[in-house]
This record gives structure tokens, C-alpha cells and sequence, in this order.
């Protein structure tokens, strides 16, 4: 396979292609230095924008599936922090809305969140910002996960290797579990060395059964199983 074009670089950020092909250059960048580093401006890029919004214009919305209780918190822009069981992230300090608002400003996110913990599907959605990630090289680490594809996992050392250097583990993992944008950011994609999977805001046993449920979407919709025009975009 050839290299990365920066067109195919900016469409796996922006979150553009089919999961098919998502797949295919994610087998080749992630063992390729060069494709890496065509990726790596762009990656910084993204850690590098801004967002200015005071805390009197973030809402939030509390929902259920199943018995896990969820939080979305958002502006009319974004989503900007997920609160999974008991770490809800915040208090009420924030305007608490209806489903009428999340859907007004943010069509179909709940809908696309709720059925990926029900049959593993893609959360089809791409308006995200991680606006209570205060540092450049934690901001890198969120993107270069926001990168490892639906169904795939990376070891701690090997998203160390992508931001700099596996000498970074230790501080990947801390920069992953404060990530506030849990599934959206995909932290529960990244495992510990010989296939273990380590930590994981709301329990080792819910990353299991989310890994388990992608796995097996991705195995279905190899198989036709799935709605390839519904689902095989994020």
C-alpha cells in the first residue's frame, strides 16, 4: 500500500470515510513511520484549536441505557464532555435541558450513542471538542486515540509511540483517564501490553463488553448483516 495522501490524513480526523477503509489505512499507518508522520501535523493541528466558550452556555442532559446513566454535557457547537455511572464529571453547575435541546442542537447523537451500547454500532457523530483537556500534549494524546478505529485496540506503549516516544507511557495513561469524552474518544480502545484491558472510567468490565460488542458488529457487517448505507460511516 502506498503512503497516506493529506487527504486521506484529514479525512481519518474529520471522520469522512467508510469504516471499511478506515481499517485498511489504520493497518498500514500504524506500523508505517512515514504515513505517522504525515499524520502527526495534522494531529497537532487539531490540539492546537480553540474554543473559547464561558460555563454559562454548556447544557447537559441526563439519560439512561439500559441501567447505565449517562450525562452529555454540550454547547451549540459541540459536545464537550460524556459522564458515564457514578463519574459524572461535574455537578449542576451547568443549565440542565430536555431531549428537545440535545436533538435541536446535536441531531441524532443520542440516538447513534444509545444504539452503539445496544449492537456495538458507530456513534455517527463528529462535533466534538475537548474543552476541559487544559494541555497541548494531553489534547495530542485525545487525538491520536480519536484515530484507532471502531473494533481495534493499540497498547499504552504503542500510543506513547505515536505522540513521541514510548518513554511517554506512563503519561498517556494519565492523560487518557482524563479524558471527558469517553466512547466519543475512544480510551476504552487502548489496552495494556499482552492483550490485558487496564483501566477504564466506568469499569474493566463494561470496556470488555464494548470491545466484545464492536468486534462483533464489525464481524456482522463483513458478513451483510448490517445497513452499509446507514452505518458504515462515523
Amino acid at each position: 500500500m502506498e503512503h497516506l495522501t493529506i487527504e486521506q490524513a484529514r479525512a481519518l480526523i474529520n471522520r469522512t470515510l467508510p469504516i471499511s477503509a478506515e481499517l485498511e489505512l489504520f493497518e498500514h499507518w500504524r506500523n508505517c513511520k512515514i504515513c505517522r508522520g504525515i499524520l502527526k501535523p495534522i494531529v497537532v493541528e487539531k490540539a492546537q484549536e480553540k474554543y473559547e466558550i464561558s460555563q454559562s452556555v454548556i447544557f447537559w442532559y441526563p439519560f439512561y441505557v439500559g441501567d447505565l446513566q449517562f450525562r452529555v454535557y454540550f454547547t451549540t457547537k459541540y459536545i464537550v464532555a460524556v459522564g458515564i455511572g457514578k463519574r459524572m464529571i461535574f455537578n449542576t453547575e451547568f443549565v440542565q435541558v430536555g431531549w428537545e435541546e440535545v436533538e435541536r442542537f446535536h441531531r441524532g447523537f443520542l440516538d447513534s450513542f444509545v444504539k452503539y451500547f445496544i449492537s456495538g454500532s458507530p456513534v455517527i457523530y463528529k462535533d466534538i471538542f475537548p474543552f476541559f483537556t487544559s494541555t497541548f500534549f494531553s489534547k495530542t494524546v485525545l487525538y491520536w486515540t480519536y484515530l484507532i478505529p471502531h473494533g481495534r485496540t493499540v497498547s499504552y506503549g504503542e500510543l506513547a509511540e505515536w505522540v513521541g516516544g514510548r518513554r511517554y507511557s506512563r503519561a498517556v495513561g494519565q492523560a487518557l483517564a482524563r479524558n471527558k469524552l469517553p466512547i466519543l474518544i475512544p480510551r476504552h480502545r487502548v489496552i495494556q501490553a499482552g492483550g490485558k484491558p487496564g483501566n477504564f472510567t466506568a469499569g474493566v468490565e463494561l470496556k470488555v463488553k464494548l470491545l466484545k460488542l464492536e468486534k462483533k458488529y464489525l464481524a456482522e457487517l463483513k458478513m451483510g448483516k448490517n445497513d452499509p448505507g446507514n452505518s458504515q460511516t462515523y
